[in-house]
């Protein structure tokens, strides 16, 4: 008896610690994934983003570029034009690519009539996405703003 009661408590200890372990081993994955799409994220895209904010600004428009550094990761891209015909701006249009473990692009575009989603949204692998990629992402987006307003 003594010896099948620990066999028993044996065999739980080791579901236990296998258990234990591979919780260990998936949040270490998920945080590499986590750290190398942050990595990418300011590495290849943030530099773009600045470029279109630098423009962007330096035409007059306001923009701005955050990075959210949570469980996963993204970048956002504001972009606020004057509104003909009214006083003041419309409220501003953002474009966010979230990195985990495709890029997916998510747009809202603000017009003088109201809020427009994106609906399809384009996915890329985090693996494959460069400058260019998202130059032209960018350039789709302030396009539908600038044509929007």
């Amino acid at each position: 008896m003594k010896d099948e009661l620990d066999k028993l408590f044996q065999e739980r200890n080791e579901r236990i610690d296998k258990a234990a372990e591979d919780a260990r081993q998936a949040k270490e994955q998920a945080d590499n994934l986590r750290n190398h799409a942050l990595e990418l994220l300011n590495t290849i895209f943030v530099p773009v983003l600045r470029e279109f904010e630098s423009e962007l600004s330096s035409r007059g428009h306001s923009c701005r570029v955050a990075v959210g550094e949570t469980s996963t990761p993204r970048v956002v891209f504001g972009f606020q034009l004057e509104a003909p015909g009214t006083r003041g701006r419309l409220p501003e249009s953002t474009l966010t690519f979230v990195a985990n473990p495709k890029v997916q692009v998510n747009w809202d575009v603000w017009t003088p009539k109201g809020k427009v989603g994106n609906g399809a949204l384009p996915m890329k692998d985090l693996q494959s996405v460069d400058q260019e990629w998202v130059r032209k992402e960018v350039l789709s987006f302030v396009a539908r703003v600038i044509r929007g307003a």
